[in-house]
């Protein structure tokens, strides 16, 4: 509860500023794919808005796992890439629908498509930052929580036989070995 408070307060820590850079590249990668997508080659929204998140979430997975929570090795299917992956998917749809939704409101209120784009972009961002907060404490508390990480299992401590040229016939019928 102490990390949750200290977190919600605004203390900052070097995994917080981490976090906040990998976000801002994510989301430049994804706001340029997006105004590029809809804005220049006359995608929909939608369609902008799937291409993008894939640019940005790819590269975010990545750095945050090995930049900003330090792990390293293999990822982990069950325990780090689905539930990543479930919280990201679960933005994409929010962010889909606001950009799908943005888009329509867009046509309505102008005929410039730099002015659409600026509408769909606000509402991708708009998306983004309301689920950002979200995504870190679901990161920090569960994803990538310091429990989670395996460490080597701990070797029993020495038997006061072991080393020693005593043991029971039982031991020598085993060659000498301890069970």
């Amino acid at each position: 509860m102490n990390r949750l408070r200290k977190v919600l307060h605004g203390q900052s820590t070097v995994k917080q500023r981490r976090y906040v850079a990998v976000s801002v590249l994510s989301v430049v990668i994804a706001q340029a794919t997006l105004a590029a997508g809809f804005g220049l080659l006359g995608w929909s929204a939608r369609f902008a808005n799937v291409v993008a998140f894939i640019a940005g979430a790819l590269p975010a997975y990545t750095l945050n796992r090995r930049w900003t929570w330090e792990r390293s090795g293999r990822s982990r299917l069950l325990a780090e890439v689905a539930p990543y992956w479930a919280l990201s998917v679960l933005g994409l749809g929010l962010s889909t629908w606001a950009v799908g939704f943005a888009e329509i409101a867009a046509r309505g209120l102008s005929e410039s498509r730099a002015i659409q784009t600026l509408i769909v972009l606000t509402a991708a961002i708009a998306t983004t930052g309301v689920l950002w907060g979200m995504k870190f404490l679901a990161f920090e508390f569960w994803l990538f929580r310091a429990e989670r990480i395996e460490k080597p299992a701990a070797r029993p401590a020495a038997s006061p036989r072991e080393g020693s040229s005593e043991g029971s016939s039982e031991d020598k019928d085993r060659g000498g070995l301890p069970v």
